[in-house]
């Protein structure tokens, strides 16, 4: 079998929820198929052979040889994914301030007198 159905779906072992295989194709690290995708697909079609047929050798040969990251590595990694977006979402709101004047627009009401 070389085409896969786009209907295929299986749970992650991995999210928790169903997916289906072309996101198993793609959700690893630089866009390169998860290092668990021929654990779960195997028992579905010849994943083996469909993924000889569609990556390089190299590519294969790396899938072949992939682990995943250790827990504190993928922790460490999230904590600074989410400190960039953290920076990136101050200095939006910095730059919205200073092109207010440098201060930021809060209504006046009687109490603040």
């Amino acid at each position: 079998m070389n085409k896969i159905p786009n209907s295929m779906v299986r749970r992650c072992p991995r999210l928790g929820n169903p997916v289906p295989f072309d996101y198993c194709e793609i959700c690893g690290d630089e866009k390169q198929p998860c290092f668990k995708i021929l654990d779960c697909w195997w028992e579905h079609f010849d994943v083996v052979r469909y993924l000889k047929d569609h990556l390089t050798e190299d590519q294969y040969n790396q899938l072949l040889q992939a682990r995943p990251k250790s827990k504190v590595t993928s922790l460490v990694e999230l904590i600074e994914q989410a400190r960039k977006r953290i920076n990136q979402r101050s200095q939006a709101e910095n730059g919205a301030t200073a092109s207010s004047g440098g201060l930021p627009h809060t209504p006046s009401s009687a109490g603040d007198r």
